[in-house]
This record gives structure tokens, sequence and C-alpha cells, in this order.
């Protein structure tokens, strides 16, 4: 049978979680075995069964290349870009008799679905190896009890369902995209035609979450959370580009490990952004 693994090369919870969804797909649809390789470190500090409950995935220890050198098995790498991809990735070429690399920009058509069927197993290192994947899989994973119960609590209490519109201020590493008045303006227009609307609203910035409850305290709804992403280094923007380690959780002296910026997110900043992400899901989400 085909095992299909997820080994993501850094990355945030997002990320990950949506390159994960790719692979239980593509295990889906082939009938294949599904694991996930989950390291923990400065760009996800959490593991993937503190998240989830067990027994649903089998989970590898992270990525590992000397577990991927058997010359009787069949490997298939499948990347976003190769520019993107790790050094051992970047040194197979067309002479290797049981390893492939291949770009994967769109949805997998059935022939080359059928023709993954060949292989002993496929690796899948990004989470964009088929863009909006997750819009056609319905594979669901439980979440641990104790979070689920957290997530079903407060959104009890704070009535939380799809009458509310559900926004995500991204800034740390993305804080040039969108200024913050872009978000509260459209807060305020939707006000100004229903005034009794409500709004649940998450960022991974602590300022921005109180600044959108100051400007709109009646209306917009906040988990509070107590952790957030950090800068690995605070003299140094968040997008401070370093070289990236593949195959070390550790991070030497000069080196980042979140994709190559500067951001460290702890195990208990990313439970805090689980409950974000979960009570954004029972809203309606607006495309801001």
């Amino acid at each position: 049978m085909t095992k299909i693994v997820f080994s993501p090369l850094g990355g945030g919870l997002g990320n990950r979680l949506c390159g994960y969804i790719n692979a239980k797909f593509l295990a889906d649809t082939l009938s294949a075995a599904s694991y996930i390789g989950w390291t923990v470190d400065k760009s996800c500090g959490c593991s993937f069964e503190e998240i989830y409950a067990p027994g649903q995935v089998i989970v590898e220890e992270g990525w590992d290349e000397s577990t991927k050198s058997d010359p009787e098995k069949k490997y298939l790498y499948c990347i976003h870009k190769l520019e993107y991809a790790p050094p051992f990735i970047k040194e197979i070429d067309s002479s290797s008799l049981n390893k492939e690399v291949v770009e994967c920009r769109l949805h997998p058509g059935p022939q080359q679905l059928q023709s993954f069927k060949s292989y002993d197993e496929i690796v899948l290192t990004t989470d964009h190896t088929w863009p909006f994947i997750t819009l056609t899989t319905q594979s669901k994973i439980l979440l641990q009890p104790e979070l689920q119960e957290k997530i079903d609590t407060f959104r009890k209490q704070k009535e939380i369902d799809k009458s509310v519109i559900g926004i995500h201020i991204r800034q740390t590493d993305h804080l040039s995209q969108k200024p913050l008045e872009m978000y509260f303006s459209y807060i305020q227009s939707v006000l100004n035609k229903s005034p009794e609307q409500k709004f649940f609203v998450c960022s991974d910035s602590p300022d921005a979450e109180k600044e959108v409850q100051q400007r709109f305290p009646s209306s917009v709804i906040v988990y509070p959370k107590k952790h957030y992403a950090q800068k690995y280094d605070q003299d140094k923007r968040w997008t401070a580009h370093y070289p990236a380690r593949w195959d070390s959780t550790e991070i030497p002296e000069g080196e980042f490990g979140a994709g190559g910026y500067n951001i460290v997110r702890s195990k208990e900043s990313v439970l805090d952004a689980v409950m974000d992400l979960y009570l954004l899901s029972y809203t309606t989400v607006s495309p801001y």
C-alpha cells in the first residue's frame, strides 16, 4: 500500500494544517496510509498530539531523510517550487533510480492521481502542494477534549455562530499587507447598516486586538489570549530573513527557524491560536 507522509519543513500552525489536509485528501483518494511528520521547533512549539486527540493519525518524529533510502522502494517528493526545497531534495536528479521530485502547483487530475499509486511513499513537504484542496476534503480530526471543551464553553457564552462575522487580523510578518484602519472601516461600514451586528475578531497582535475592542466595545468579541508569537531578536523586524536550517530544530547564533523569519511561536501561543482558529470557524468569515 502507498504511504502518504506530510513532513512540514518549518512553518506555523496554519501552514502545517493546510499541508496535512492536502496529504489526508491524497491518502483518502488513493486509499493509502496517512502519516504526519511534525517537528516541534521555533516556528511551531507545540506537538501535533498536544492539539489533536491521539489515535487518529500516525505521527512520526519529524523528518529524517535517512529513513527514505531503501533502494527497494520508490519515492515521490511533492513540492511547490524547487527553488524553495531543502538541499537533499534539490540534489535528487534524473539519475536516481528510486526517487523523483515533482512540482505540484495545480489540483492533480484523475490521471496524475492514478499514477501516484505506483510509488511506495509520497512525501509532501509544503502547505502549498495543491492550492484549494481544503475546499474539497471532508476529512476531520478531533481536538484534544480539554481544548474542545474550552472552545465550546467560550462559544456558548458569547453566542458565537454563523450570525457573527469573523475577522482575522494578521500582523507580525504580514504587518504591511493590510493596515488596521482597513479592518476598522469595514466593521464601521457594516455597523452603519446593521447596528446590532456582532464580530469575532482574532489577531496575532495583542495591540491590534486591544485597539479593535476599544473602537467597538459593544460589537466585537475577542478571545482573551495570554500568549502570542514573539520576535527571536527584539532589535530586528518580524520579516528579517536569515538562513533557515532544514536539518535541525536547534537554532545556532544568527539563524532562525520559522521559514527564515524572526518569529518564535511557543507551545502556549500555538494552543491559543488553535482557540482562535476554531472559534473563527463557527462564524461567517469576512474576506478581510
